[in-house]
């Protein structure tokens, strides 16, 4: 499955966070700008992980900033995985 914006922001509000959805960007720093505190962005990971049948390492998660950093990830991820299985 592709990951898009879409994709991400639902995970989002599955998870609960607070934040305001609406101003949610492919650019917005999810801690910073959004005040997405520790434990949802944990919250939010984890629903990632079960949608895409992947684990992100904990240092990976750190470096995952913003909604476009996640989709970069999850691309190179199957880029991978898909040069793995030839």
């Amino acid at each position: 499955m592709k990951a898009t914006v879409e994709n991400i922001i639902s995970i989002l509000e599955n998870a609960g966070i607070s934040a305001d959805l609406k101003t949610i960007q492919g650019d917005t720093k999810l801690s910073k700008d959004a005040g997405i505190d520790s434990l949802e962005i944990m919250s939010v990971f984890l629903g990632i992980e079960e949608k895409y049948g992947i684990r992100i390492p904990d240092q990976d998660v750190d470096q995952l900033e913003t909604i476009n950093d996640i989709i970069r990830y999850l691309e190179d991820l199957a880029h991978k995985t898909d040069c793995m299985d030839h």
